[in-house]
């Protein structure tokens, strides 16, 4: 299972332009779970279904736009900068 951060990062990358090639390989998600954390996020402002069920500490669902920017300019310049989470 992915990370809240993870996941934030996946689709603030995907909503930043960044190829979707990239994001698969860097991250190592799969086509349909980056649609699907996509889809959860427009719908519910969050990579969760449902949001309130998530095990999370309420400070870890904030979306720092600062450190997302920085993250998805690293990517594209460095596009290995992020290794895969899983193997």
């Amino acid at each position: 299972m992915y990370s809240v951060n993870m996941r934030l990062v996946a689709v603030t990358m995907l909503r930043n332009v960044v190829r979707k090639s990239i994001i698969y390989k860097n991250i190592g998600v799969k086509r349909s779970a980056l649609k699907r954390w996509s889809k959860y996020y427009r719908e519910h402002g969050s990579v969760w279904r449902e949001p309130l069920r998530q095990n999370q500490p309420h400070n870890s669902r904030r979306f720092d736009r600062t450190l997302m920017t920085a993250m998805v300019h690293l990517v594209r310049e460095h596009p290995r900068a992020l290794f895969r989470e899983h193997s």
